[in-house]
């Protein structure tokens, strides 16, 4: 057992952020508005476009995945949850087994600022693209640390098919790469090192191809999606959510002050050379373009900053390892030190999270106005509606009323085949 210490610790760790996590799914919660969405979409395009409806500017691979479970005959709502919940336990894994492959003990410290991490911890459960996309980044990240570049592009391409801002993770891994290379000087291997970044190119090609046709049949342009993601993410309600440039980072330390150790390990980074290898530069540079990304983006929400924080765990974990390292008194006790900091980081990300108000339940007035079709059926009437809502609690077929200078329009159009109208003062203020 004292050899195996890391991973009875990890399982313990494990077992912690799996059993916390479902009990926060069981939860009797609302939806958020994006949640509801993703799970029109979903039904949207196993119904044929008899449910739902489609956002063509949000990444459809999430939708996918909910809709195929709902196709098969799962609750849709219950289907969600085990997706996220499954994400949830990839990033935690790949972030460990990653950091372990760093260095021993590198991959538990990590481990241990994630589980308890109020913002990971929060949306983990929401069926929103976040921790999904993140899984599949992390994923590419794994491959591309063992030099397994096409199969790292293939999965860094899906997970921009699930949040399109991933994108900065095929360019962090691509400088990753290139950095390597030319700091090693080892210019005879031009032929192989063409070939490694053409296999990592190709791979995150490959499922990208068919939707960017699928964009240019049905849009007449092949990025038609990322362009209006784009406008709507850094022009829209950005006057709510511009919090200031530090934002981030600022969030980030609050939620665990052992965050400030992601300034040791970057510096052993340096000290050690290790932008000489390309496994190593793929810790590095993905975060550097993700925190440099949404740094300069004025729409600041913490739910965007997930995919940072595996990255800033195990950046932390490298610091505190190779600083204990640093002192032969200190090594005797390495074991008892990391320990601690695995206790010191559940103490403080549990305090953090105890602090955060919590969310409503879904009981009540609420649960009766949106639960009051959810017996429809997809030959019934359309309902026309101020809020996505409905088309998670029902099959009935959902018409938005959009914005109250298009709803005379929209009600026009759509009156005479709807059965009811449907407002939420909360969602449309009057």
């Amino acid at each position: 057992m004292k050899k195996n210490w890391v991973w009875w610790l990890a399982g313990c760790l494990f077992v912690i952020g799996i059993v916390a996590r479902i009990w926060l799914a069981a939860r009797p919660t609302a939806l958020w508005w994006d949640e509801a969405i993703y799970l029109g979409m979903a039904k949207w395009v196993f119904s044929g476009g008899a449910l739902g409806y489609w956002e063509y500017f949000r990444p459809p691979l999430f939708a996918f995945v909910l809709g195929f479970g709902w196709w098969a005959g799962l609750p849709i709502l219950v289907w969600g949850k085990i997706v996220a919940l499954l994400s949830s336990f990839a990033v935690m894994a790949l972030t460990f087994f990653i950091g372990e492959r760093v260095k021993k003990g590198v991959g538990l410290i990590a481990l241990a600022l994630l589980v308890p991490l109020p913002t990971f911890f929060f949306f983990g459960t929401k069926l929103l693209t976040g921790v999904f996309a993140t899984a599949f980044a992390l994923w590419g990240v794994w491959f591309f640390m063992n030099k397994r570049y096409f199969f790292s592009g293939v999965v860094v391409g899906l997970a921009v098919l699930s949040r399109f801002t991933h994108g900065v993770f095929i360019i962090g891994l691509g400088i990753a790469f290139i950095v390597a290379w030319i700091t090693q000087k080892k210019w005879s291997t031009w032929k192989k090192a063409v070939i490694d970044m053409a296999k990592l190119g190709v791979g995150f090609l490959v499922p990208l191809i068919p939707y960017l046709i699928i964009n240019l049949v049905r849009h007449d342009n092949a990025f038609a999606p990322f362009i209006e993601a784009s406008r709507v993410f850094t022009q829209y309600n950005n006057w709510v959510y511009d919090y200031g440039n530090w934002y981030y980072l600022q969030q980030t330390l609050m939620q665990n002050i052992l965050f400030v150790f992601v300034l040791v390990g970057l510096w052993f980074f340096v000290v050690k050379k290790w932008f000489k290898k390309s496994e190593y530069n793929a810790l590095l540079f993905p975060m550097l373009f993700i925190v440099i990304y949404f740094l300069q983006v004025a729409h600041k929400e913490i739910r965007f900053f997930v995919p940072a924080f595996p990255f800033f765990a195990l950046l932390t974990g490298i610091g505190i390892v190779f600083l204990i390292e640093q002192s032969k008194r200190l090594v005797k006790y390495k074991q008892a030190i990391i320990l601690g900091v695995v206790i010191i980081s559940l103490c403080t990300g549990f305090f953090v999270g105890a602090t955060v108000e919590p969310e409503a339940e879904f009981s009540g007035p609420k649960k009766d106005f949106y639960e009051f079709f959810k017996s429809g059926t997809v030959d019934d009437p359309k309902v026309i509606g101020t809020t996505p809502l409905f088309m998670s609690y029902t099959d009935k077929p959902y018409q938005p009323l959009r914005s109250w200078t298009l709803a005379n329009k929209v009600y026009g159009m759509y009156g005479d085949v709807s059965s009811h109208v449907a407002i939420d003062m909360c969602d449309h203020p009057c």
